[in-house]
């Protein structure tokens, strides 16, 4: 550690203020427009406050304490905050540089407990915290908090073109463009010129392989297939493959994807490899279904809940063969679906571009925090 850095512990700096918490069942809170804090952030509004000043919180049990993971948020207005957030009033120390410092640091190492886990009053307290002069945390915490802010415009520009995205599918996939003739079905009014069918009339499902443990490969090979599975659709990291797998579970990068059990009606397109048990392939007539209109459709809102109900309400959602192929399907002509689709997928593509900034913005800023608390690099 640089001489004009202190190791310090975090009880030096802040005033712990546990003791001013209540907690409230969601029964007994009344509305209003005042958070109400848990240990991850907002969980409610109520028409009350316990705090009024700038604050720092950070979750006692049932919060993310990796590295990176956001575990410590401010405060600053009215507040009402639960049994399940620490309450800090900083003193003497930059409130961001401290909450940066604590997002940084892998916080696991003080966790006690069983599967929940808790981060204790007292061990809390005794973390360890690098602590600069109080120029040079401002600097830090001014540097950081700009990155911030680039990440929260350049979120709410995907929340914004999401919401566009749907409303434009909404629109577009019953109303069509330009149409002035309409016709009662009961799904609702579509262009009289369109069709409706089930899906059972234009398509067939083929569902994947659950593949035990024991027969997964941790690395590619000849004659080895890429294993596709939920887990690695989200995160696109620890792949595994599959040895001469069955020819019906195998997908090509033209096929579509659709799951099946848990969060279902999720639509994964462009991938190669073996599909997962939780998933449907979908075989659909291609001289009267456009690829992309067929993702559309099924990602719209008005589908989504149809899918969700035949699904079932038990823990995990599982759609069968026939309620699949009793969902409808409003079919265009093909011109017109290609045309629908592209000034979808136009809004697609401005969210896929925003996605990546936001990703590049979130590694820049980790990287830094790397470069500033391990104090690689110097801030003057």
């Amino acid at each position: 550690m640089r001489s004009n850095w202190q190791k310090v512990k975090l009880g030096q700096i802040t005033e712990n203020l546990d003791n001013k918490r209540v907690p409230i069942s969601k029964e007994k809170r009344a509305k209003g427009d005042i958070p109400y804090y848990g240990a991850t952030g907002i969980v409610d509004y109520v028409n009350d406050f316990i705090f009024n000043e700038p604050l720092l919180l950070i979750g006692e049990d049932g919060a993310d304490w990796s590295k990176f993971a956001d575990t410590a948020y401010s405060v600053d207005d009215k507040s009402w905050v639960n049994n399940h957030a620490h309450v800090l009033r900083c003193s003497g120390v930059d409130r961001t540089f401290l909450k940066e410092y604590l997002n940084f640091e892998d916080l696991n190492n003080f966790i006690t407990g069983g599967t929940r886990g808790k981060l204790t009053k007292g061990v809390l307290s005794d973390i360890p915290i690098p602590l600069a002069p109080l120029r040079i945390q401002q600097k830090i915490a001014a540097i950081l908090s700009s990155i911030d802010e680039e990440i929260q415009k350049t979120d709410q520009i995907i929340q914004k073109s999401e919401e566009l995205k749907n409303g434009l599918m909404n629109e577009l996939l019953t109303k069509g463009v330009s149409h002035k003739k309409f016709k009662k079905t009961k799904f609702g009014e579509i262009p009289s010129d369109w069709e409706l069918f089930a899906m059972q009339d234009i398509c067939k499902v083929r569902q994947g392989l659950q593949i035990a443990i024991r027969d997964r490969r941790q690395e590619s090979g000849e004659n080895r297939f890429l294993y596709l599975t939920n887990q690695y659709l989200k995160n696109f990291d620890k792949p595994e493959y599959i040895d001469n797998p069955p020819k019906s579970v195998i997908c090509k990068e033209d096929d579509v994807l659709m799951t099946r059990t848990g969060n279902t009606g999720v639509l994964v397109t462009d991938v190669n490899g073996v599909f997962h048990n939780n998933f449907f392939l979908i075989d659909f007539d291609r001289s009267r279904v456009n690829k992309r209109f067929l993702v559309y459709f099924l990602q719209n809102n008005m589908i989504q809940k149809m899918i969700l109900d035949r699904a079932g309400s038990t823990t995990i959602p599982d759609l069968k063969h026939g309620d699949f192929y009793s969902l409808p399907f409003i079919c265009p002509s093909l011109s017109e679906q290609s045309q629908i689709s592209e000034m979808i997928r136009s809004i697609d593509d401005k969210m896929s571009y925003e996605r990546k900034q936001l990703i590049f913005l979130i590694n820049l800023k980790n990287g830094l925090m790397q470069d500033i608390f391990s104090q690689k690099v110097q801030v003057a």
